[in-house]
């Protein structure tokens, strides 16, 4: 017999492996609220198991001679488009889980750092803490039923896009002007080099115009938001 799904801005503490799964990706933006211990560890175990397949799929791959090397890198990028439009999803799970352990969301951020990795994992083991949480970690859909959905978890999943995107940019970009840099000084070019230099600089062009986007997209969210609370406040 299964139990009924509890709503999108209130924690879901029965439920079940596909809902758990489900909820993972329509609450996609939300940092505030809870997530019960169910609704974080099966989306986190299950991508963790996935993750393993792939890897191991690209290790094999790459000590197969016989593989196309293009292939090797299809896998490779696919895994790393994946891993980036999974990223907001599992972060804003565990913002709220951290909420429903009685703690800050912003401890989140500790994913960030590899011994912090450590120190959150049992930061999210932590039991529910019964009880309200602080008025302003609460789902303001939850505070407020009839007031409809907030545009501010809409706000801060393209702040944390457009930052994370920005990241990655550089990082492309600094690792095509080394890759450059190397193909330069080194006497004999290198074929990798170059390829490494093209690569890098591809995929950095891409992230700034995805970045470019999103920023256009968050200036109209917020324009738009600003002029309904202009006309709700002349009303």
């Amino acid at each position: 017999m299964s139990t009924q799904e509890a709503p999108l801005h209130s924690p879901d503490y029965s439920v079940t492996y596909v809902r758990a799964l489900g909820r993972f990706f329509t609450r996609w933006s939300r940092f505030k609220g809870r997530a019960s211990q169910r609704e974080f560890w099966i989306p986190a175990l299950t991508i963790a198991f996935i993750t393993f397949l792939l890897n191991w799929l690209q290790s094999w791959m790459t000590n197969h001679s016989d593989i196309a090397t293009e292939w090797v890198d299809v896998l490779e990028r696919a895994m790393g488009i994946a891993g980036l439009a999974l990223f907001i999803p599992a972060f804003s799970l565990a913002w709220r889980r951290l909420h429903d352990s009685g703690m800050a969301g912003g401890w989140a951020f500790l994913s960030f750092i590899p011994v912090g990795r450590i120190v959150l994992f049992f930061m999210l083991l932590r039991r529910t803490r019964p009880g309200p949480i602080k008025l302003e970690r609460e789902d303001p859909e939850f505070l407020n039923p009839a007031g409809g959905p907030s545009a501010s978890g809409v706000q801060t999943y393209l702040i944390l896009v457009q930052v994370v995107l920005l990241i990655f940019t550089v990082i492309s970009f600094i690792a095509g002007m080394n890759n450059n840099y190397l193909l330069q000084v080194d006497g004999s070019p290198s074929q990798h080099h170059a390829e490494g230099a093209w690569n890098y600089m591809s995929w950095a062009a891409v992230l700034g115009g995805c970045f470019l986007v999103f920023f256009i997209i968050s200036l109209i969210v917020r324009g738009v938001t600003a002029t309904r609370g202009y006309a709700d406040q002349r009303a």
